[in-house]
């Protein structure tokens, strides 16, 4: 297996890229149409895009057919492609962030190959590729892998720029486009880190400082402001300067306050990592505090400043949600694959035993879990405070054959380990890498389905229901984009207060969907019926007067 390692290491770039474009093929795109979009962000980006069609207006961002002024609208133009491509489903939402993940794995190696060599580039992107998170997101429909992959190509590509003598005026120009798409992906906090980063960089490297001349800067700053300014240029002529200030009022409570329910402790984003990123998580222990020096570009120093900054800004942050950290997911990869190489040039090893008692645990976990269903009933009494938890659990069915996914893993950590033992790290790290893929995407096309049609598919039953009928339909005592994208709710229908749909007469059907327990809201307006329970989900009936 090592000859067989080293021989893949050791082809030339073309093929390296075709092998990381077929495994992105392979991986990233089949199955994206599996599982219902998942409430809140996913249907949320996939709905602003959709109202972009219906209302023919592709430079506005809405919501509910209001205007949203939280997110830019580059990743819904690309949705919107999709669209074209595939109709307004699943598999079209979540297909940009599969293709991106392509590309994704592309730019990490040819990084990779600038600063270490042909052999390190793959690595550093087999184990992107291969650890939990960072694979997990290119499934998704969520904007993050858009938007990390701008800010990481500007970020490496400006590292690059400035260590290089030749490099001219129109390069750290387009390095200023490239952020400058991130920006308009998600918002200005693509320009915030890569700052924050030089800064740090600046900062803490004394001998390096004033290196970059100011002329360079105001290229860079001026393909930002360029690539910025096609869409909030005409936007502010259009509609004045309120959606700015809209947009900084709500990043501003992103930092400050807990938005949406999202508050959580410091730490959080540093459990979500080292337990959400196995095995780069691991791995890259060796380097995370402290790193060389010594090598091209500095770049170790200049992933590991990223890495900090990009964590600690989050753990700021009041509003705290898993996706706010996954730019970190870059340089702890790249750090766990500068130490893979360092453990197999020393032949030390002081990771395996703590791979080991993570993953064996992770194992435990995904075998368990479809037999413990099997006796759900006895976690009926853990669970009684949450009626909406035990009312899912009652219609999750899932075989108990389903356990093997987790026997796949444990193998593969086993088969790792034994080559850990034999001084064989980066073939350890090799396999697993793809043994953990494969798992992964077992578990999300084979047991994510089961846990979804619980958690949310009674509700998103209720929403597909009513598509194309003439009714109000409204969710009650929780939030959910799912009614807007899944009833397809047309532009022309007046949007009624949640008190104007209860309390007065209305001109046709409501419809309302409430969570265990029931509503007290809908138990005590006149006239308003409960038709039907399914899992965690009430539907109740209102109608016209």
């Amino acid at each position: 297996m090592e000859k067989f390692v080293n021989a893949i290491l050791e082809l030339p770039t073309k093929k390296h890229i075709i092998i990381l474009a077929l495994l992105g093929l392979l991986f990233y795109i089949p199955f994206l149409g599996n599982v219902h979009l998942f409430d809140w962000d996913e249907i949320n980006f996939a709905e602003i895009a959709r109202e972009m069609r219906v209302t023919g207006d592709y430079f506005s961002v809405q919501i509910n057919y209001q205007p949203f002024y939280e997110k830019p609208p580059l990743f819904a133009w690309i949705q919107n492609i999709s669209y074209s491509l595939f109709g307004v489903n699943e598999y079209a939402a979540r297909f940009p962030n599969a293709l991106f993940g392509i590309f994704t794995l592309i730019i990490i190696y040819l990084t990779g190959k600038k600063v270490k060599g042909n052999a390190f580039g793959f690595m550093w992107a087999l184990l992107f590729f291969g650890s939990i998170l960072p694979h997990l997101f290119y499934k998704t429909g969520i904007i993050d892998p858009v938007f990390n992959f701008f800010i990481f190509s500007s970020i490496a590509y400006s590292i690059v720029l400035i260590n290089e003598p030749e490099s001219k005026l129109k390069h750290f120009f387009f390095a200023g486009i490239i952020n400058g798409l991130g920006i308009l992906a998600k918002g200005p906090v693509a320009l915030l880190i890569l700052l924050l980063t030089f800064f740090f960089y600046w900062l803490t490297q004394s001998r390096k400082r004033n290196f970059i001349p100011f002329k360079n800067m105001v290229m860079f700053g001026l393909g930002v402001l360029l690539m910025t300014g096609l869409w909030f240029g005409p936007e502010t002529i259009r509609s004045g300067t309120g959606f700015i200030t809209e947009f900084v009022t709500y990043m501003i409570g992103l930092l400050s306050q807990d938005i949406a329910t999202h508050g959580q402790p410091f730490y959080y984003h540093f459990i979500v990592i080292f337990i959400g990123c196995f095995p780069i998580s691991i791995f890259a222990l060796k380097n995370i505090l402290k790193t060389s020096k010594t090598e091209k570009y500095n770049f170790n120093v200049w992933m590991l400043i990223l890495f900090w900054v990009v964590l600690i800004l989050f753990s700021i942050v009041k509003t705290k949600i898993v996706n706010y950290s996954s730019m970190t997911y870059f340089p702890l990869s790249y750090l766990a694959t500068y130490s893979i190489f360092q453990y197999q040039k020393n032949k030390k090893i002081k990771f395996d035993k703590l791979f080991l008692g993570m993953g064996v645990i992770l194992s435990i976990v995904f075998i368990s879990f479809p037999i413990l269903l099997n006796y759900k009933e006895y976690l009926y009494p853990l669970l009684a405070k949450d009626p909406f938890a035990i009312d899912t659990l009652k219609i999750m069915e899932m075989p108990t054959s389903m356990a093997f996914i987790g026997v796949i893993l444990l193998a593969g950590v086993l088969w790792a380990f034994h080559f850990f033992k034999k001084k064989q790290i980066v073939t350890g790290a090799f396999v697993f890498a793809l043994i953990n893929a494969i798992v992964f995407n077992l578990n999300l096309n084979i047991i994510v389905p089961y846990v979804e049609k619980a958690v949310q598919g009674p509700a998103i039953e209720f929403y597909e229901r009513f598509e194309g009928q003439d009714v109000y339909l409204e969710t009650i005592g929780f939030k959910s984009y799912g009614k807007l994208f899944y009833f397809k709710k047309p532009v022309s229908e007046s949007n009624k207060t949640e008190h104007e749909l209860l309390y007065t007469d209305l001109d046709k059907d409501a419809y309302f969907v409430s969570k265990t327990k029931r509503n007290r809201r809908l138990e005590e307006a006149e006239g308003i019926d409960l038709v039907e329970q399914k899992g965690g989900y009430f539907l109740y009936y209102k109608p016209k007067k």
